[in-house]
C-alpha cells in the first residue's frame, strides 16, 4: 500500500499542472451542476403531516368503543381550517382501517 501511494504521489507531482486543472474542472463542474439540476429532486422535509395516537385502556379493547373514540377524535380536528385530510385506523397493524380515511372536501 505504501508503494502504491509512493507511485501515485510521484505521478501527481510530476504532472502538477494537469492535476490542478483536473481539480479546478471538478470544482467548476460541481458548481455548474448545483446550479443546473432541479431543486425539487428530493422531497421537502416538512410534509405537513402530524401523527397522533389514540390508545384505549385494557377493558376498552372491543372495536365498537374504539371506533366511537376514533370518530370523536376526528370530529375535534375537522373545525380546524388547516386540516386538509384525516386518516385513522383501529388495530395494531393498520390493516383494519374501518373506513376512516376522509378528504377535507369530499368529491361529489
Amino acid at each position: 500500500m505504501i508503494e502504491f501511494y509512493g507511485r501515485t504521489l510521484k505521478f501527481v507531482l510530476g504532472y502538477q499542472t494537469i492535476t490542478l486543472l483536473v481539480a479546478l474542472g471538478t470544482l467548476a463542474l460541481t458548481i455548474f451542476l448545483y446550479i443546473v439540476i432541479p431543486k425539487g429532486f428530493f422531497p421537502v422535509q416538512d410534509t405537513g403531516v402530524i401523527p397522533g395516537y389514540l390508545t384505549s385502556g385494557p377493558d376498552d379493547w372491543r372495536k365498537k368503543p374504539c371506533g366511537t373514540g376514533n370518530r370523536n377524535s376526528q370530529r375535534s380536528f375537522w373545525p380546524i381550517p388547516a386540516v386538509e385530510s384525516l386518516s385513522s385506523f383501529i388495530g395494531a397493524d393498520g390493516t383494519n382501517n374501518d373506513d376512516q380515511q376522509r378528504p377535507r372536501y369530499p368529491s361529489t
